[in-house]
């Protein structure tokens, strides 16, 4: 039983992952109008939306997948090591294929068309895509055209469930001691102290020799940051001494992360990634990892003091997660590349290409469920919905 004799279900965590899944469809759209290159690019690039995309990033994909070790955790309750693997495999393996084969394909082919870099007919250039081809482009170079692309966080929550499982079921001696040393390290204000030096020596030493590239094979400083923040998920998931540590220091969390936002806009406005010293470079590094863990913090403790009920609506969306998470890139850059050619990318069809593809996500999980109904669910699913991804 959970705090007022919740039972199972945390309302703040499933309001929290819906959010947080929305917020991507923004987060991908404001690259479109961002100085950063990305599959489409608006002919103004605007620096406003890079400090939307500050104010964004450092935070949103640790807290998914710290929700997702929570989520790990309530299945653990009832079922063993093997079969979270099987469960997470049935419900992230056959929507990832699909994706990489069915639905990645079209973006990168309007990605191509809209720097005017191919004229190959689409079915020409899936057959080369679905050997694992390359093709040439109109300035001579050999494109690699198989990619995860937004699918690579199915991947990486695939595997570390799998890590995380498999030390469970071997490891679980080991393990005990250790999240008990955890737990006491984040307790009182060393929550907000702790983490954060983590982060910050990670971003200080990896960062530089591995960046960020999203490739399972070569994305070791991701790896280490985001499976650390889903086993601490997993650590945390019922210890009430954490929740009431948070809930305490909620609002400090929320003014050191406000101050931390406010130096890296500065940092971002004075010197632009690229135009950085060392001595400037490890300020941001140091201040996105504060920001980073700060963020979280704040919106755990806020969550857990305020959201306590569930809601009809976020039941339904929770439930849509996945279906929109797979399909929602696909969408954006359909609907954007057709309002491009048609009308033009301003700053004012930013929210037009949110809304847009947020309503395109929904609709076509609405009729995912509605044809599930129909069959009865006599087989799994292309887009299971009885487990929240995250």
């Amino acid at each position: 039983m959970g705090r007022n004799g919740q039972a199972q279900r945390r309302h703040d965590i499933d309001v929290i992952r819906v959010v947080l899944f929305a917020l991507l469809m923004v987060y991908h759209t404001a690259l479109i109008f961002g100085t950063r290159s990305w599959l489409l690019q608006a002919s103004t690039p605007n620096r406003a939306f890079d400090l939307l995309l500050l104010a964004l990033h450092p935070w949103r994909l640790g807290l998914l997948f710290l929700v997702s070790g929570i989520s790990t955790a309530a299945l653990a309750k009832r079922l063993a090591p093997a079969d979270i693997r099987k469960k997470r495999s049935l419900q992230l393996i056959p929507p990832l294929l699909l994706g990489i084969f069915v639905l990645v394909p079209p973006q990168i082919y309007l990605a191509l068309k809209a720097a005017s870099a191919t004229d190959l007919p689409y079915l020409d250039f899936w057959g080369i895509y679905l050997q694992f081809g390359t093709i040439m482009v109109q300035d001579g170079q050999a494109v690699s055209l198989v990619s995860l692309q937004h699918l690579w966080f199915i991947g990486y929550l695939w595997l570390y469930t799998v890590v995380l499982t498999l030390g469970l079921a071997f490891l679980r001696g080991w393990l005990s001691p250790l999240t008990a040393g955890l737990r006491r390290l984040v307790e009182g204000r060393g929550l907000l102290v702790w983490p954060i030096l983590y982060l910050a020596v990670l971003r200080l030493t990896l960062f530089p020799i591995f960046g960020e590239t999203m490739e399972v094979g070569s994305d070791w400083y991701a790896h280490i940051v985001y499976f650390s923040l889903f086993a601490f998920g997993y650590v945390i998931a019922e210890d009430e001494k954490f929740w009431a540590t948070a809930v305490r220091y909620r609002k400090h969390a929320a003014l050191v992360a406000i101050v931390s936002l406010v130096i890296l806009a500065c940092l971002l406005v004075a010197y632009p990634p690229g135009a950085r010293s060392f001595g400037v470079a490890v300020i941001h590094r140091v201040g996105r990892s504060i920001f980073q863990w700060s963020a979280m913090v704040a919106i755990l403790g806020y969550g857990r003091a305020l959201i306590t009920r569930p809601h009809p609506v976020i039941t339904y969306l929770n439930r849509s997660v996945l279906t929109c998470y797979v399909l929602h890139q696909t969408v954006l850059i359909a609907f954007a590349y057709w309002w491009m050619r048609n009308f033009g990318l301003d700053t004012g069809s930013f929210f037009l290409i949110v809304v847009a593809t947020i309503a395109f996500c929904l609709a076509l999980y609405e009729v995912q469920r509605q044809i599930t109904r129909l069959v009865k669910a006599r087989f799994t699913p292309v887009f299971p919905t009885q487990l929240p991804l995250a």
